[in-house]
């Protein structure tokens, strides 16, 4: 079967600070209008949801994207650092993570990719860009990446995707959760296959036992 790398870029946006406190209140109303775009797309995709894992999962989501902590440090760096809109997303986003990292246990972990999900589709969002190559596939692949948010891989069409392999990620994440709900193959911890294939390369996948064949 042949293989689907994705990719994930930053996307690119101005580090200009605002130049006085209506420009930091435009922006504030800039990120709002953003956070309720991204809330919308999540209840979307609840109501397309096939199971409850994966309601579970994008409540949790939704939960991030309102938590009082997250949107505190959002309108601080704002309205009193005067930070653009996506500049203050990054850096919120950058200070939890960084918190969460060094708590240690998996239940963290998981929501450090949570809060990297939100993060991302906000400065998306905000930014108008896409942060993945992923698109819209025409043939059953072999999806291998350095890692997928929950919300990318809820987005692609799961008759399409014959396999996931990941350079990370484990059996206890949210990826793994939501494959196993989707019944799809995957295999995790794989170091480095996302930069030894490339996309249509041929790939085999043995779920069992936890290989992936370049």
């Amino acid at each position: 079967m042949k293989a689907f790398v994705v990719r994930h870029d930053r996307p690119v946006f101005s580090a200009q600070k605002c130049s006085d406190s209506a420009e930091a209140e435009a922006q504030l109303a800039h990120y709002e209008e953003a956070s309720a775009k991204v809330d919308e797309d999540i209840h979307a995709l609840m109501k397309k949801a096939s199971n409850s894992d994966e309601v579970t999962i994008l409540e949790a989501q939704s939960f991030m994207l309102k938590d009082p902590d997250f949107t505190s440090r959002i309108r601080h760096l704002i309205l009193d650092d005067y930070y653009n809109a996506p500049m203050a997303v990054e850096t919120a986003a950058g200070q939890i993570i960084d918190q969460l990292s060094k708590l240690g246990s998996q239940m963290f972990r998981e929501n450090i990719y949570d809060v990297q999900d939100i993060a991302s589709r906000l400065i998306s969002t905000l930014t108008k860009e896409k942060f993945t190559n992923i698109k819209e596939l025409e043939e059953k692949v072999i999806v291998v990446a350095d890692t997928i948010l929950p919300s990318e891989l809820l987005a692609m069409d799961v008759s399409m995707i014959g396999a996931i392999c990941l350079d990370g990620g484990g059996s206890t994440s949210h990826v793994a959760i939501l494959a196993r709900s989707m019944n799809i193959p995957a295999v995790f911890a794989l170091k480095d296959a996302s930069s030894r294939i490339e996309s249509g390369g041929l790939a085999a996948v043995d779920g069992l036992s936890g290989i992936l064949y370049i």
